[in-house]
């Protein structure tokens, strides 16, 4: 069942009801013995599992939902297929958060102000190894730690290590950070303008000018130790220019910077 969902959504099918299609044109091919629709929404059925309902910081619940054994099975399907190697060095990891709009009954509205799901999901390459759902009202940065320990325990499990964890700002956390680089050799997290790194911006002399996707920056490296952490890592900064020219009073500089966190001393210069 699962081997001909897979084969369903590789052949662009959209709906548990193309597998229709799929059976008609696949039938003898790797997928042979492909269910059909109605079979694999009643099985499904059987796979269901209940929320698990936390509550934040600010009393609001939140509603969180995975299978930790489908997981499992992610990175088992991939290597099945042979898209992902046992015991393959060099892999890179890809974490996100994603805020999928629907108008199910249970959706909640998300920080996009549209309801939906916002779910944690772990890429290498385009092969998905970890996703774990969330309801559209919870942070990006909600239990990411507690995520990503478990989808390298998974990815332990069958000898796969990650080479290269890249993230965005929801993971610059002190538990994500170290939890990543206990798993990963490098890691490269994006974070966003704040107080701090804007004051430890102003203090840099030298500059280099860039090019990033059609966009002139100023580019440098810093060492930094966030808040909480026991050690400095170095971030490569980018910076342009505010649009109204603001200068502000606490860097003494009218600029917007941006910067990704790594312990590679390699990369950026």
């Amino acid at each position: 069942m699962l081997l001909s969902l897979l084969g369903n959504a590789l052949t662009q099918g959209s709906f548990v009801s193309d597998l229709e299609v799929l059976k008609s044109k696949y039938s003898k091919q790797v997928f042979h013995k492909i269910p059909s629709p109605d079979t694999v929404e009643y099985e499904c059925q059987h796979l269901k599992q209940s929320n698990i309902i936390k509550v934040g910081p600010t009393g609001v619940k939140h509603e969180l939902n995975y299978d930790n054994k489908f997981n499992q099975m992610l990175i088992g399907l991939g290597i099945q297929t042979k898209q992902l190697i046992l015991g393959e060095q060099g892999y890179i990891m890809y974490f996100d958060n994603v805020v999928m709009e629907n108008e199910k009954q249970d959706a909640k509205l998300s920080y996009k102000k549209t309801k939906g799901y916002h779910p944690n999901i772990a890429f290498i390459g385009r092969i998905p190894v970890q996703i774990e759902n969330h309801n559209g009202n919870i942070p990006a940065c909600f239990e990411q730690k507690q995520t990503l320990e478990r989808c390298f325990e998974n990815l332990q499990k069958y000898n796969i290590a990650i080479e290269h964890f890249r993230a965005d700002s929801a993971s610059y956390q002190t538990g994500v950070i170290e939890t990543v680089e206990k798993n990963a050799k490098y890691i490269y997290i994006r974070m966003m303008d704040f107080e701090d790194i804007r004051q430890e911006c102003s203090k840099i002399e030298q500059w280099k000018t860039i090019r990033i996707n059609h966009q002139t920056k100023e580019a440098a490296s810093i060492f930094y130790q966030p808040a909480n952490c026991n050690k400095a890592y170095r971030i490569v900064v980018t910076r342009h220019k505010q649009k109204d020219g603001q200068v502000d009073l606490l860097s003494g500089s009218a600029y917007n910077y941006q910067g990704t966190i790594t312990n590679n001393q390699l990369v950026g210069d």
